[in-house]
């Protein structure tokens, strides 16, 4: 299994056809979308492993999981929450001669752009993908929670 920064750019049908694993990073400066997302812009490298290979029904595949820690305003108080997103997958490339129907329910579909796919881009969408809709501390450890509704009180004022 290889370790280190991952690839942005990688050959998915050809790591698939050969069974390969891959384990490694992505530098935080390679996710700027998620960086657009997280309060004051930060966040932490990736962490991601990967798992390729074709499946009995002959369709290839990536499984992985991804890990990044990114801080996250908190709704209640707006402060910075920190949290570390965490994403798991199943990816298959699509097939010219399969229409949609016909695709494994298991796998989420993800189009190439010849042979090569952007595994920057995968890993930076899963994580998009698994950030909280409404990010808050947890009421015990939120310096705005005290039992009452703020925006109530906000109004009130």
């Amino acid at each position: 299994m290889s370790e280190g920064f991952l690839p942005q750019r990688i050959n998915l049908p050809q790591l698939a056809d050969l069974g390969r694993q891959m384990a490694g990073r992505v530098k935080a400066e390679a996710l700027p979308r998620l960086a657009q997302l997280a309060y004051e812009g930060r966040i932490g490298d990736a962490f991601a492993t990967l798992d390729f290979g074709v499946d009995i029904q002959g369709w290839r595949y990536v499984r992985g999981k991804v890990t990044c820690p990114v801080s996250l305003q908190c709704q209640r108080c707006l402060g910075a929450l920190e949290n570390v997103i965490a994403s798991t997958f199943a990816l298959s490339p699509a097939r010219t001669d399969v229409n949609e129907k016909a695709f494994p329910k298991h796998y989420d579909m993800i189009e190439l752009d010849g042979l090569q796919v952007s595994l920057t881009a995968i890993i930076e969408d899963e994580l998009l993908l698994s950030l909280p809709m409404v990010p808050m501390h947890a009421e015990n450890v939120c310096p705005a929670a005290n039992g009452k509704d703020t925006l109530l009180e906000e109004q009130q004022l």
